[in-house]
C-alpha cells in the first residue's frame, strides 16, 4: 500500500507540474503575441542615447522593437550624407538587430531608425575616445547634430543647445529674427570644450536664425520654426548646396523618368540626380545630349558647375571635360529653371543620352528627384 500510494502521489505531482507548465506556456505565449501586437511604433534598445560614445574599429551592434513584417532603415548619418546602413525586416516576435560597418574615430553622427515616415533619431554619437581633439577637431564651434536648417521648434518649450570648441573659451548664442535678436546667452566651455545653454522658451514663429560665434568662428542655422503661427507660407526644403555633393545622401528621395515628370509642381525648380560609372576615368571629354525645349537651368558633375563654355545654353549638345571625371562614380546633378514646363524637362522629344567612344547610353530613367513646393504650415 505504500508503494502504491507513492507512485500515486507521484503521479499526481508530474500531472500538475505538466498542467502548470501548459498552463504558464499558454499564458507566455499570449503574452508576447499580446506584446508584439502592442508595438506600434518603432523603439531603440534603451542603451543608444543622445552623446554617447561607441567603440572605433568595431561593428556598431543596433537593435529594438517595431510592428513586425514592416521593414526598416538604420542609417549612421554624418554632415547629411550616410556613412553606413542596413535593411532589416522586423520578426514576428516585433524583434529586429543590425550590424552597422565599423568607423573609425570621429563625430557627431545622428543614427536614424526610418520606418516608412516614422523615424527614431539618436543624435550627438561619437566613436572613439573622449577627447577634445576629437570632438572638435578644427578648433572651431560644434553644434549637436539635433540643429539643422528648416528645423521645427514646439512653442512653449525651453531650448537647450550644446556642442564643443575651444576649451574654456567663451560663446555667444542668439536667436535672431528680422535682424532683432529675441533671445541670447553667453556661456563658457568646459575644459574639455564642451558647452550646453537652455534657452526661455518662444511663442510660435519663424523663420529663426540661431547664431553661435565665440569671436574669431561661427555656425549659424537658418530658418528656424517655431510652432505654426507668424507664417502662413515657406519654401519646403528649398535646394540647398549640399544636395549637389556627391557625398549627399539622396536615398530617400523618389526615384522617377526624366521625361514622366508631369506629376510634379512646375512653380518651383526642380533637382534631379544620378551616378553614372565609368570602369576608368574617361581620356577624352563625354557628351550629354538634350532635346529641343529642354527646362534645363545647371549642371553639375561631382559637385561642380558646368560652365557655359562647356555648355552654351541654346545647344543641345553638352561637352564635358574629361578633368570633371572620374573612374567610379560620376555623380550628374541637373536644376530646371524657376518655372519650368513639366511635360518637357529633358526636351519634347523626351531623350537623354550620354555619348562616349562612338556609344550612345540612356540616361533618362532612375534618377532621384527633389522638387521644392511651397506648402502652407
Amino acid at each position: 500500500m505504500r508503494f502504491n500510494r507513492v507512485v500515486k502521489s507521484k503521479g499526481v505531482s508530474w500531472v500538475k507540474r505538466a498542467l502548470i507548465s501548459l498552463s504558464l506556456g499558454g499564458l507566455l505565449g499570449v503574452s508576447s503575441q499580446i506584446n508584439a501586437a502592442d508595438v506600434g511604433s518603432v523603439e531603440l534598445s534603451a542603451s543608444f542615447v543622445d552623446g554617447m560614445t561607441l567603440p572605433a574599429y568595431k561593428s556598431i551592434e543596433v537593435s529594438g522593437r517595431a510592428p513586425q513584417g514592416h521593414t526598416l532603415d538604420v542609417k549612421l548619418i554624418r554632415n547629411n550624407a550616410t556613412v553606413t546602413m542596413a535593411r532589416v525586416t522586423v520578426k514576428s516576435d516585433s524583434n529586429w538587430h543590425v550590424s552597422l560597418n565599423p568607423q573609425s574615430p570621429s563625430g557627431p553622427y545622428q543614427l536614424k531608425v526610418i520606418d516608412n515616415k516614422r523615424i527614431e533619431v539618436v543624435n550627438d554619437i561619437y566613436i572613439g575616445p573622449k577627447t577634445s581633439k576629437l570632438r572638435n577637431p578644427d578648433g572651431g564651434i560644434t553644434l549637436s547634430t539635433a540643429f539643422s536648417d528648416d528645423m521645427h521648434l514646439q512653442p512653449g518649450e525651453e531650448i537647450k543647445v550644446s556642442g564643443f570648441t575651444k576649451p574654456r573659451s567663451t560663446l555667444d548664442i542668439k536667436l535672431i529674427k528680422n535682424k532683432t535678436t529675441h533671445t541670447m546667452a553667453r556661456v563658457q566651455a568646459a575644459s574639455d570644450g564642451q558647452w550646453q545653454v537652455t534657452m526661455p522658451a518662444q511663442s510660435a514663429g519663424g523663420p529663426f536664425q540661431l547664431v553661435v560665434s565665440n569671436g574669431s568662428h561661427k555656425k549659424v542655422v537658418s530658418g528656424i520654426i517655431i510652432g505654426q503661427a507668424d507664417v502662413k507660407k515657406r519654401v519646403s526644403n528649398p535646394i540647398k548646396n549640399e544636395f549637389l555633393e556627391p557625398e549627399f545622401d539622396d536615398s530617400s528621395w523618389p526615384l522617377a523618368n526624366l521625361s514622366s515628370l508631369e506629376n510634379l509642381p512646375s512653380n518651383q525648380p526642380l533637382l534631379v540626380r544620378k551616378y553614372v560609372n565609368f570602369a576608368s576615368a574617361p581620356s577624352k571629354a563625354i557628351r550629354f545630349n538634350l532635346g529641343d525645349n529642354h527646362q534645363v537651368k545647371q549642371i553639375y558633375i561631382n559637385g561642380k558647375l558646368l560652365d557655359d563654355k562647356s555648355w552654351p545654353k541654346k545647344s543641345l549638345i553638352i561637352n564635358v571635360p574629361s578633368s570633371m571625371l572620374q573612374s567610379g562614380p560620376n555623380l550628374v546633378a541637373m536644376i530646371s529653371k524657376e518655372d519650368w514646363d513639366n511635360t518637357r524637362f529633358i526636351g519634347t522629344t523626351g531623350r537623354f543620352s550620354l555619348s562616349i567612344n562612338n556609344h550612345d547610353l540612356d540616361l533618362k530613367s532612375n534618377w532621384r528627384v527633389f522638387n521644392s513646393p511651397a506648402e502652407a504650415l
